[in-house]
Formats: C-alpha cells, sequence, structure tokens
C-alpha cells in the first residue's frame, strides 16, 4: 500500500513538473540591437470599384534588409476570408545579405523562404509561354460597338497651395494634381471623368530625413539586385519593354506629349510625401457608360454569386477613393531578430 501511495505521489510531482516545463516561457531575446528605420502608415480604400478597407502597415528598415508587416480589414465578407487571409499576420522580409526572402503567417507559424527576386511559379498547363486562341471572347477581343466616343479634353495640371497640416510630426504642404479628361459621343451626350491627387510633402529634417535616407539606400541596393536578376531581365526585355514601346508607338506624338506634361507638373511637387488622397469621379453620360457599371462590392457575399451588386445607374460618389498617410516616422533601436524567422516556425515550402 505505502509503495502504491509512493507511485502515485512520484507520477503526480512528475506531472506537475512536466506542466511547468510546457509552461516555460521563451527565453529573452537577447539579439544585439542596432538603429533602424521605424515608418508606421495607414491605407484607406473604397468607393464604386474598391472594396472598403483599411490597414496598418509598419515598415523596419535597415541598409541590407527590411522586414514589412501588413494587417488589413475589409468589409466584405469574401474578401474578408480570402485575400484578407494574406494581407492579416503576414509578414515579408526581405534580406539582402543573404539574398533571401521570407513570408512568414503568424497564424499557422509556418514561412516561406525564396530567392530575393521571388520563388519560381510553375507554369500553367499548355502555357509554354503562348498564348491560347479561340473564340473572339477567349482572345478578350472587344465586341463591336455602335457607340463612338471622341476625348474632347484630356489636361492635368499640378499646383503647390498654401495649405499646410502637421502629419508625423513634420510641417507638411499641400500639392494638388488634377487630371480631367472630357468625353462625348456621336449623339452629342457628354461625360467628365476627374482625378485628384493629394500629396501631402514635407522637406525632411532630424529623425524624418535619418529615416527617410535609411529607406532610400535600401531602395537602390533593392533595385539594383532585382535588375540583375535574370528573371526579371526577361521579364523586363520581353513583357515590360513591348508594352512601353507599344504605348510609345501607337500612341504616337499626343501620347509622348501627355507624358512629358505629366513629367512637367509633377516636377512641381518639392519634398517627401507624408500623405495621399486619391480619388475618382465621373459626370455626365455617354452611351459608353450608359450600360450598367463595372461592379461594386457588397457587403453580402450572396451578392458575388447572384450579381445583384451590379447597378444600373452611375454610382453618386467616387469611382475610386485611395488614402495613404504616415502615422510615426523616425529611427530606433530594434533587435536582430527582427529580421529573422521565428524560432518555432516551420518551413513550408
Amino acid at each position: 500500500m505505502l509503495q502504491t501511495r509512493r507511485l502515485a505521489i512520484a507520477v503526480g510531482v512528475s506531472a506537475v513538473l512536466s506542466g511547468c516545463a510546457a509552461l516555460q516561457p521563451e527565453p529573452p531575446d537577447t539579439s544585439p540591437q542596432n538603429p533602424t528605420a521605424v515608418i508606421v502608415s495607414e491605407t484607406r480604400m473604397g468607393g464604386a470599384l474598391l472594396p472598403n478597407a483599411t490597414g496598418t502597415t509598419t515598415t523596419y528598415v535597415r541598409e541590407d534588409r527590411k522586414r514589412t508587416a501588413n494587417d488589413f480589414k475589409f468589409d466584405n465578407w469574401l474578401l474578408r476570408n480570402t485575400i484578407g487571409r494574406f494581407s492579416t499576420g503576414t509578414d515579408e522580409v526581405l534580406r539582402l545579405d543573404r539574398n533571401l526572402q521570407w513570408q512568414l503567417n503568424h497564424e499557422e507559424k509556418t514561412y516561406t523562404e525564396c530567392p530575393l527576386t521571388g520563388c519560381v511559379q510553375p507554369a500553367l498547363p499548355g502555357g509554354n509561354g503562348q498564348v491560347q486562341t479561340g473564340e473572339r471572347g477567349d482572345r478578350g477581343e472587344p465586341e463591336p460597338s455602335d457607340c463612338k466616343i471622341t476625348v474632347t479634353k484630356n489636361s492635368i495640371k499640378g499646383t503647390a497651395l498654401n495649405e499646410k497640416r502637421q502629419i508625423a510630426g513634420a510641417n507638411a504642404q499641400l500639392f494638388r494634381l488634377n487630371w480631367q479628361v472630357e468625353m462625348k459621343d456621336q449623339f452629342g451626350k457628354k461625360a467628365s471623368n476627374t482625378v485628384t491627387f493629394d500629396f501631402w510633402n514635407t522637406t525632411p529634417s532630424g529623425a524624418v530625413k535619418d529615416a527617410l535616407d535609411t529607406q532610400a539606400r535600401f531602395d537602390s541596393r533593392y533595385a539594383k539586385a532585382m535588375l540583375a536578376s535574370p528573371q526579371l531581365q526577361q521579364l523586363l526585355n520581353r513583357d515590360v519593354y513591348n508594352a512601353v514601346g507599344m504605348l510609345g508607338g501607337s500612341m504616337g506624338t499626343a501620347g509622348n506629349d501627355w507624358a512629358v506634361k505629366l513629367g512637367k507638373e509633377l516636377s512641381k511637387m518639392k519634398g517627401y510625401t507624408l500623405a495621399s488622397t486619391v480619388q475618382w469621379n465621373v459626370s455626365g453620360e455617354t452611351c459608353g457608360n450608359a450600360k450598367p457599371t463595372p461592379p461594386g462590392v457588397s457587403n453580402n457575399p450572396v451578392d458575388w454569386l447572384t450579381g445583384n451588386q451590379v447597378t444600373q445607374t452611375a454610382p453618386t460618389g467616387p469611382l475610386i477613393e485611395f488614402r495613404y498617410e504616415v502615422k510615426t516616422i523616425g529611427v530606433q533601436a530594434e533587435r536582430d531578430s527582427r529580421f529573422e524567422v521565428p524560432r518555432k516556425y516551420q518551413r513550408n515550402n
């Protein structure tokens, strides 16, 4: 009986000790601390053509490494459970010193490791770099239309305004860029598209300048590494170069003149942008937009399947509204572990 009691006590003590061992806290982080640029920004988007979403991005940057942590929330149920799963609780770490990138999934405690230039994507079935052809609709060619639209005005103008505000502890001044395109159809009906860009810019100094200089050095080295990638060179040579060439050639002098004018207007903008807003508004109606407008984003997921979110009239608010603002920016000491894969995370590729 005594032996049985001793055995029970021993088993009980062992269980308690095992439980305590399981509850042992993580060992303290003793990795070295080094100066790091830290930028926290908020983003909001919405409008008739964009889903309503808000997000916070925290960026940690040194000259040879960068970590970006995103936390986005979508109003739409479907987006919240699809795209939202990949834009919340996921971090990207870029390591120029190791020529690696890591994608961290905090919920599953896993990570993906790839070369700095990205993982190799599997080829699509039957791809071989060739475009699959078929009927008119398969090739994405537009159906014939009786609607003839003429652009009557295409103007863009940038103006430095006297409006000022404090953003992230820095003085910022407003620069507004207005892009207006007016059209008419063969029946005389007119429509106007106005895209307004508001840039709140600052002349960097102190901690803000130190942080931006650090980010600029990283961006320069990262761009150099990416452009040296054979995969990217192939992409640039084949796709990007052809696309740019097509734009320049097909648009002719008018397209070139517009690009020059855009560059000229943007050159008036001085300093670094701490906040920006983009709004695209439409007024009037031509035969080209008399059809149902592109689908808005409903909060009801069933609408995605039934198409009920498609409206029959032009939206009353902006088609697109996008807002970005830096909330904090500066340089502070961060542990080197900030740019490492957490110890217990499992690789999934």
